[in-house]
């Protein structure tokens, strides 16, 4: 895989034209279009995620405004392949390192995602990698910190998956978790002002994943963790998200039924 773009090219799409101006990740750009405004451009070549996101995003996006929205395609240069996705202010992962969210505020981005994932879901495709770093904000005006939250990241999703759509449901709940803790995570990876270059970052996103590796029932049971670690109605709440049987696992439009969002 390899990216061809650089600092100050322009490209030409399908609806507009664009300035890239940053390198944020190895294959993602910020950009301006004609009128300044700013979006994300993802370019790579000889990989079938790019043209997957773009499906979907195509498939879903008008049912879906919880999920982030393709902009555009590139037209001119037509290699590498790349396309155009809305910018958003933050990921969630950085806005709960920088204050942990109030419970509206949990609960606006949480709906939004199971929003996202009941759309999905209902015609059979998996997220595949649900987590606070690929649920996207914009910040609010006045009393409201966030004004809108999107799903993103949909190269990897999926039809037909073995695991099926309840492993969607265990990434959301574990998110819910991480969320839940604030600041207070046994390991952050950004903690020391570590960017995504470093090391540091690496070993901490290696962490993470090794922890998704570790049984479920090797894990301290919910029912066990004190009032004071997590809200009970928000253990209750978690209890019935995170079965370990994915059978068990309640559907996205059964957890936005669910009475926890009628709690304090």
């Amino acid at each position: 895989m390899s990216s061809l773009l650089s600092i100050g090219q322009k490209l030409k799409g399908r609806t507009n034209t664009y300035t890239v101006s940053k390198k944020l990740y190895e294959f993602v750009f910020l950009a301006q279009d004609s009128t300044k405004q700013n979006v994300i451009v993802k370019s790579i070549r000889g990989h079938w995620r790019l043209q997957n996101e773009a499906d979907v995003l195509k498939r879903f996006q008008s049912r879906a405004p919880s999920l982030r929205p393709l902009i555009d395609e590139i037209v001119d240069p037509i290699d590498p392949p790349t396309i155009v996705l809305k910018h958003l202010d933050d990921d969630l992962m950085t806005e709960t390192y920088k204050k942990r969210l109030t419970k509206p505020e949990l609960k606006f981005v949480a709906r939004r995602v199971l929003e996202a994932l009941q759309v999905l879901h209902e015609d059979g495709y998996v997220h595949t990698d649900v987590k606070p770093d690929d649920i996207l904000i914009n910040h609010g005006n006045g009393n409201e910190r966030f004004s809108e939250a999107q799903l993103a990241d949909l190269g990897e999703v999926l039809l037909g998956m073995p695991w099926g759509t309840s492993s969607d449901i265990w990434s959301f709940g574990c998110s819910i978790l991480m969320l839940i803790y604030g600041d207070h995570y046994p390991f952050n990876p950004r903690n020391g002002g570590a960017e995504v270059d470093d090391d540091e970052y690496d070993f901490g996103n290696a962490i993470v994943l090794a922890m998704k590796a570790v049984p479920p029932e090797k894990m301290k049971p919910l029912p066990m963790i004190t009032q004071k670690e997590i809200p009970k109605v928000d253990n209750i709440f978690l209890q019935k998200v995170l079965k370990l049987n994915p059978r068990d696992r309640p559907t996205a439009k059964q957890i936005l039924d669910d009475e926890w969002w009628e709690t304090e």
